[in-house]
C-alpha cells in the first residue's frame, strides 16, 4: 500500500477547512434568532437584551460598489448597569468594524461602554459601523438583520433599512480614500 505524500494531505486538510461549514466563524456570525427576528413596533426597532434599546437602524450603501457600506443607529441603556458593546454583525456582510471619527482620523472601536441612562449615537461624522463584502443585490428598502453582541454574551437584534447614498454623509464613513484628509 502506498503512503500519501504529506504535502497532498496538507492540501486536502486546507481544502476541507475552507468549506463554509468547517471553519470557525469569526468575522460576521449573527445570533441565530437575528435572521428570524421581527422589527419592533416601528421599522428599525429591535428586541432582546433587557435595559438596552436599539432603534433607527439604517445602512447607507456606498457610492462605489466595491467599497464598504455604513451602519448607523441609536443605542440606549435604560437599565441600571453599564453595558459593553463588543461586536456588531449584519446578515449578508462578510465583515464589520466599529469606528469613531475624531477630527480627521477614523479610529477603530473594539468595545464601547454604555453607562446607565446614556444614549450612544452612531451617525455620520462620529461613531459608525463599516460593513465589508455586502451583497451586490442590496437595494433601498431591504432590511437585513443586525445583531449587537455585548461583553456579557447578551445580544440585541433588529433590522436595518438599506438606503441609497445621498449627500456628503453618505461618503463620511464609506472609506478613508473617499474623504480628502481622512486618516485611518
Amino acid at each position: 500500500m502506498k503512503r500519501a505524500c504529506p504535502a497532498v494531505l496538507a492540501a486536502c486538510l486546507c481544502a476541507v477547512s475552507a468549506l463554509p461549514g468547517c471553519k470557525p466563524s469569526t468575522t460576521n456570525a449573527p445570533h441565530p434568532a437575528a435572521s428570524t427576528a421581527t422589527a419592533g413596533p416601528s421599522e428599525g426597532a429591535a428586541a432582546s437584551k433587557p435595559g438596552i434599546a436599539l432603534r433607527d437602524l439604517r445602512i447607507i450603501l456606498p457610492r462605489v460598489s466595491d467599497r464598504p457600506a455604513a451602519l448607523y443607529f441609536l443605542l440606549s441603556n435604560t437599565g441600571t448597569a453599564r453595558a459593553t458593546l463588543v461586536g456588531v454583525y449584519v446578515d449578508g456582510a462578510t465583515k464589520t468594524d466599529m469606528h469613531e471619527t475624531v477630527g480627521d482620523t477614523m479610529k477603530p472601536l473594539t468595545k464601547l461602554v454604555i453607562e446607565p441612562g446614556a444614549t450612544v449615537v452612531f451617525a455620520p461624522g462620529g461613531k459608525h459601523v463599516m460593513l465589508y463584502g455586502i451583497p451586490g443585490t442590496w437595494k433601498p428598502s431591504d432590511a437585513p438583520a443586525v445583531t449587537l453582541k455585548f461583553a456579557d454574551a447578551d445580544k440585541v437584534w433588529g433590522k436595518a433599512v438599506v438606503q441609497k447614498a445621498q449627500g456628503p454623509e453618505a461618503v463620511s464613513s464609506a472609506g478613508a480614500d473617499m474623504m480628502p484628509g481622512m486618516k485611518m
